[in-house]
């Protein structure tokens, strides 16, 4: 079993916007209130994942206190065709 008392750090998972919300500075203060929130149950550190594209989002989180920690990267290709023989 694993408690909050042990946990330094969380994971932020989302902070979503509606695009017709976007430059009105609602996110600084959306996860400001998310940290808050850890905060008051012990833990330490939020992380979050942002895409690196994503330059409004990082900035907000830079004017906020954040620091870039590692950048991950996704890759993918397309499934070879069918061929009718199993694998």
């Amino acid at each position: 079993v694993l408690s909050l008392e042990l946990l330094v750090t969380a994971c932020i998972a989302e902070v979503t916007l509606d695009p017709d919300c976007h430059g009105r500075g609602l996110g600084a203060p959306m996860t400001r209130s998310g940290l808050a929130w850890l905060s008051d149950r012990g833990l330490r550190e939020g992380m979050l994942y942002v895409e690196s594209d994503n330059h409004a989002a990082n900035a907000a989180y830079e004017r906020i206190g954040f620091v870039h920690h590692h950048t991950d990267r996704a890759y993918r290709r397309p499934a070879p065709p069918e061929t009718g023989q199993a694998p």
